[in-house]
């Protein structure tokens, strides 16, 4: 699958990582690592992209510095806990990063803007992370995110187009239209979501019938409220 990236030859490294080195360099939690030894076959370094091997300008403004892009493929023993594991393996690492989880034959693709860390240089402040959740090796995504569909103009608009992906696929994949402020309806969506979910939780455990009938009457209004975001 991840030759369909075509990504430039010089750019492929297929180093694998150990795990130890995320302990050390992310100064992980005894739980994290836990979640690392649990839910990580391997992690490899599948490509790094620099402006020497792309061409492709770096980028840097007064919170941001962009100066390459690795690809990261981490083959999972289980599906529990991939966003933690995305997450801190993103946290660890400080320039941006295309992370793909791999679980049997499906791939669920990660990316998270950062932000320079003024305290620390050798740190960066992770934004909110985006993940398509597991596709097929044919998805349409796969596509989308196409080293030659990408913009070349510097490396933040690269990976922007990158993240872009992500939220478009997300809302197509809920058939909700295509809108200017694509970030802020997925996020209003997830939010509903996540409180749909909690309430059937809810539901679940809950024995008295009119408390039942509340709980059921709450979700049914959010679910409309959702239905309606469609397009």
């Amino acid at each position: 699958m991840l030759e369909s990236l075509n990504l430039p030859k010089e750019c492929v490294y297929q180093q694998f990582i150990p795990k130890k080195q995320f302990y050390t360099h992310g100064n992980l939690k005894t739980t994290e690592k836990n979640i690392f030894t649990q839910g990580i076959e391997r992690i490899t370094l599948y490509a790094q992209l620099t402006r020497q091997n792309t061409n492709i300008p770096t980028y840097k403004d007064e919170t941001r510095t962009y100066e390459e892009v690795s690809i990261f493929l981490v083959e999972l023993r289980e599906s529990e806990a991939v966003e933690k594991i995305a997450t801190l393996i993103m946290e660890a690492i400080p320039y941006p990063i295309i992370l793909i989880g791999k679980l049997n034959n499906q791939y669920n693709f990660f990316g998270a803007h950062q932000r320079d860390n003024l305290v620390d240089e050798q740190k960066i402040i992770l934004e909110k992370v985006y993940q398509t959740g597991f596709v097929d090796s044919d998805s349409i995504f796969i596509e989308q995110v196409n080293y030659l569909s990408l913009r070349k103009s510097d490396f933040f608009t690269f990976y922007n187009d990158y993240i872009q992906a992500i939220i478009k696929f997300n809302l197509a994949s809920r058939n909700i239209k295509q809108t200017e402020n694509s970030e802020e309806v997925l996020e209003q969506i997830e939010m509903l979501e996540h409180e749909i979910a909690t309430l059937k939780g809810k539901l679940k455990r809950e024995n008295h019938f009119n408390k039942k009938m509340e709980l059921n009457m709450k979700i049914k209004k959010l679910e409309k409220e959702r239905k309606q975001m469609e397009g």
